[in-house]
């Protein structure tokens, strides 16, 4: 009787590791493999601003420079411009006045300000 027990507490163990060791697999964590960052962000294009490709980019986009007033903190006016050019299509130019010094200081530095941001990430 010892010598069946001793076989039969055997083939219950090993039928217990394979148990232990299958849910032991499917409990292991998938990750899936890094991929290196993009250098300058993943919605970046590389084009000129103020170019027929550089707005079609834009069309109906909430951009950085359009974030903004669409919370509001410019304005029900600006929201209300910025709107239309969000979810018509309008282009920008012919709804809001984007003729600032600061945006041609922007455009003039805008190269060299990507590879020194590109340069740190």
């Amino acid at each position: 009787m010892f010598i069946v027990s001793k076989v039969l507490y055997e083939a219950i163990s090993q039928e217990d590791k394979k148990v232990i060791a299958s849910i032991e697999g499917q409990l292991q964590e998938k990750r899936p493999l890094l991929k290196a960052p993009y250098p300058c962000g993943p919605n970046y294009h590389d084009v000129l601003q103020n170019t027929n490709v550089w707005e079609d980019l834009r069309q109906f986009k909430i951009t950085g420079s359009r974030l903004p007033a669409l919370l509001g903190s410019h304005g029900q006016e600006k929201f209300i411009k910025c709107w239309k050019v969000v979810k018509q299509g309008f282009k920008e130019s012919d709804v809001i006045n984007t003729n600032f010094e600061n945006f041609k200081r922007g455009h003039k530095f805008e190269k060299e300000a990507i590879s020194v941001f590109c340069k740190f990430v």
